[in-house]
């Protein structure tokens, strides 16, 4: 097998997984976000505040840092 059919080959057998692939990182996606809202709901009110404080911090860098460099 010449190395271009197993790469035809191979491309051909991502193409194929690709959809489960998007269903499975959904679903972890979708698990992500119903344990983070389960944290916050059993974590309280002092830490849920500190947690907020500390990512709206972070935000204005992340999107300075985008339009201005």
């Amino acid at each position: 097998m010449s190395l271009q059919e197993e790469y035809a080959q191979l491309l051909s057998e991502k193409r194929e997984s690709y959809p489960e692939m998007k269903k499975t990182r959904y679903e972890m996606k979708e698990i992500l976000t119903v344990k983070a809202n389960v944290e916050r709901m059993l974590c309280g009110d002092g830490q849920d505040k500190q947690t907020e404080k500390e990512q709206t911090t972070d935000k204005p860098k992340r999107i300075s840092r985008l339009f201005f460099e």
